[in-house]
């Protein structure tokens, strides 16, 4: 076996140079009229070898800078600052080696198309077809992201003017007529427009975090302090699957194959290799110790929404066409391997005939309904790609290329201090590669069975999880973040089933009615909310969490004009509510909420829709069975005019506090003929008289706990309570 020395001493522009160690040359010769990859290429066809210096560089650059950048905040928030610097650079290097790697072995082997051409070289037809799938597989669900990512995008710029289905179609097209362009030289302008706009997009975003008070997920109230960590104390699993997320943002390594099969002299390509690598790695160690250091836990992730509502619009707007050019090169690259694979050593494969064109075509719309399929049907699409990245894709930029090393110097003769050097860093390489594969594996398999667990046990592929549908909004199939979601807007739910529960009878313990919504209701609510509140994080007060001023009325409007909500609302028969959750009762007080019979409005509840919402409650759910009412602002008046509303229907009550401090009971519980359970806590101030009003009284109570009388802590608990 032949082994290559990089030629110190290579004229200028030939930097990557072979010179051989021994009397041999390399496998084939390049020319520019024939390539041992496409063949002869002539002014009748496509000039496959055309890419540039600069146009390499982009292209480089643009499979893997995009929106994945903002996400390694996050990671520096599971690791702490100083190890997420650390583990990025140790990131930066091994793959910065890995693609010099693939250059030189390129030039070693001419014939060299993609990585299945190398694993072939190295492990027969089984190593081919093995990484041939899953170098496609990768980048199939790269695109699918890709789509995902651009929907989000056009929802955020365009206050969600479409749902996501259309979106997601839209971004499927576009994915699949850019990527039809047949040649990466004319594609590379392309690329340094996408990279310019997601470089604007992060700029935006890194300045307005930088100057403004505090972030938009962080306590609106109070002094804010960053609350970033130099060291953090993630476990074993969380250090590896934020690696894992390292080396996706540095994973264009396997792009890189085909992106020196094009260029027109491939001896530039460490030239190109090294302003990438410096580009990139200078832009996330910038965004993600900035980003960190002013958000601290509550960076967002993606990070766009850390600035707030109107910066991330703005940023997403310029990032747009990044975003198109995300999805044109990655749908793009597995669209040209099996087009090689195809027409290989045919006169088609670089010509202008119709099987070219048909072939061609055919290949970039497979490519792009599949990974549109996969991203709107696979309910934990994120789960799956998390997997797919922690399986394939650390294997594709750190493993295969420590074998490449070996496959070309292991039967070098000449054994120096230099060799064994090169070798122990190859065995480094396949090491901490294979351990971050199987930790990062173990720990999306893990997410995917907390995501499963989060839907209540409800299988995998069922219609609650799936991406949303038409008028569903984006997100939803990110199961793991929805109930996160529900929870920090005010809503408590359960795992949502595909009808809703029941409160099956009032106990003589305090009520705990379960808590859910109706699956398609939860769904669409999921789905709309994200793009507003997606920010969120828990805060344990009870100040206004939404952080968005117009929010409330968006989703109030868009639950009172859709009839699906309504259908929905047909079926909801229990509801609590906690927080700023206004929004959600006064857009589903437009319908009828005929079959609801349970509501609870928690401590920190937020009805600031109406001078008296329980009556306007009451008046849109006529069965209500079960009251529960934790939060101060009730006033008597509208105690009265509500209880008025149920005296026929309401059977346990509960109060632990009212605004006013008079007698209120006597106007209000006589009311309540059916009432069999009552509870009214230390906040409720009761007067003895107002027990005798209770005792005289048309109601046959059961159980009555009464904490406060006249000031008194008498704790006073009477069961069956006939005459009282």
């Amino acid at each position: 076996m032949n082994s290559y020395n990089i030629n110190s001493t290579a004229e200028e522009g030939n930097d990557l140079a072979l010179t051989p160690s021994q009397l041999n040359k390399p496998d084939n010769e390049a020319s520019l009229h024939h390539d041992a990859v496409f063949g002869e290429i002539s002014d009748e066809g496509p000039d496959y070898r055309s890419v540039g210096l600069i146009g390499t560089a982009g292209l480089m650059m643009k499979t893997q800078i995009g929106l994945g950048v903002l996400s390694i905040p996050a990671t520096f928030n599971a690791l702490g600052m100083i190890p997420g610097i650390i583990c990025l650079l140790a990131v930066a290097v091994i793959t910065t080696w890995s693609n010099w790697i693939v250059g030189l072995f390129k030039l070693r082997h001419r014939h060299v198309y993609a990585i299945d051409d190398a694993g072939e070289m190295m492990f027969g037809v089984v190593g081919k077809e093995f990484f041939g799938f899953a170098m496609w597989i990768y980048w199939v669900f790269v695109s699918g992201a890709g789509m995902l990512s651009l929907s989000i995008g056009l929802n955020a710029v365009s206050s969600h003017g479409a749902c996501t289905a259309v979106f997601v179609a839209v971004a499927a097209v576009l994915g699949f007529g850019l990527s039809s362009i047949r040649t990466l030289a004319r594609m590379s302008w392309l690329a340094w427009i996408g990279v310019i706009s997601i470089m604007i997009s992060v700029i935006m975003v890194t300045i307005a975090t930088g100057v403004q008070e505090r972030p938009a997920a962080a306590p609106q109230d109070g002094v804010w302090v960053s609350d970033y960590k130099l060291f953090n104390k993630p476990s074993f699993v969380q250090a590896a699957s934020a690696i894992c997320s390292l080396v996706s943002a540095f994973g264009g390594t396997p792009g890189f194959f085909a992106i020196v099969a094009e260029m027109r002299r491939p001896e530039q390509y460490t030239k190109a290799l090294t302003i990438c690598q410096a580009i990139v790695t200078v832009t996330y160690l910038t965004i993600g110790c900035v980003m960190y250091y002013f958000c601290g836990s509550y960076v967002s992730s993606p990070a766009l929404g850390s600035a707030g509502d109107t910066i991330k619009k703005a940023s997403y707007g310029v990032a747009i066409p990044g975003l198109i050019v995300s999805i044109t090169l990655v749908t793009h690259l597995p669209s040209k391997y099996m087009f090689v694979r195809l027409l290989r050593n045919t006169k088609h494969l670089a010509s202008n005939s119709a099987v070219h064109w048909s072939t061609w075509l055919g290949c970039t719309f497979i490519v792009s309904i599949i990974a549109y399929i996969i991203a709107s049907a696979i309910p934990i699409f994120y789960s799956l790609i998390s997997l797919i990245g922690a399986l394939v894709g650390t294997l594709m930029c750190f493993q295969t290329m420590g074998f490449m090393w070996f496959y070309d110097n292991w039967e070098k003769r000449a054994i120096s201090p230099k060799w064994l050097s090169a070798c122990g860093w190859s065995v480094f390489v396949i090491a901490s590669g294979t351990l971050l594969m199987v930790a990062g594996t173990y720990g999306s398999i893990v997410d995917i069975i907390q995501a499963y667990k989060a839907a209540g046990g409800s299988g995998a592929w069922s219609q609650l999880h799936r991406k949303p549908t038409p008028d569903d909004e984006d997100a939803q199939w990110r199961a793991q973040t929805a109930t996160a979601l529900l929870q920090d807007c005010g809503i408590t739910p359960q795992a949502p089933t595909s009808g809703s529960s029941r409160i099956t009878s009032a106990s003589p313990s305090e009520p705990k009615p379960s808590v859910k919504l109706p699956a398609e209701l939860y769904g669409m609510i999921v789905g709309y909310s994200l793009h507003y509140f997606n920010s969120l994080r828990s805060n344990g007060g009870g100040q206004d969490r939404i952080g968005v001023a117009d929010a409330r009325k968006h989703l109030s409007d868009w639950i009172s004009g859709h009839t699906r909500v309504k259908q929905s609302l047909k079926q909801l028969e229990t509801l609590g509510l906690d927080g700023p959750s206004g929004w959600l009762l006064q857009g589903s007080l437009q319908y009828p909420l005929r079959n609801l019979t349970s509501l609870q409005l928690g401590w920190e509840t937020v009805l600031d829709f109406s001078r008296t919402p329980l009556f306007d409650i009451s008046q849109q759910c006529q069965k209500l069975k079960v009251l529960v009412v934790l939060y101060k602002l009730v006033t008597t008046d509208d105690l009265e005019k509500a209880c008025r509303a149920w005296a026929s229907t309401l059977k346990t009550l509960k109060f632990d506090q009212v605004a006013e401090n008079q007698d209120w009971i006597s106007k209000v519980i006589p009311h309540l003929r059916k009432l069999k359970v009552l509870f009214l806590g230390r906040l409720c101030y009761v007067f003895v008289d107002s027990i005798n009003a209770v005792a005289k009284a048309e109601m046959s109570l059961e159980w009555i706990s009464i904490v406060d009388v006249e000031g008194l802590l008498l704790g006073v608990q009477v069961s069956n309570s006939h005459g009282i």
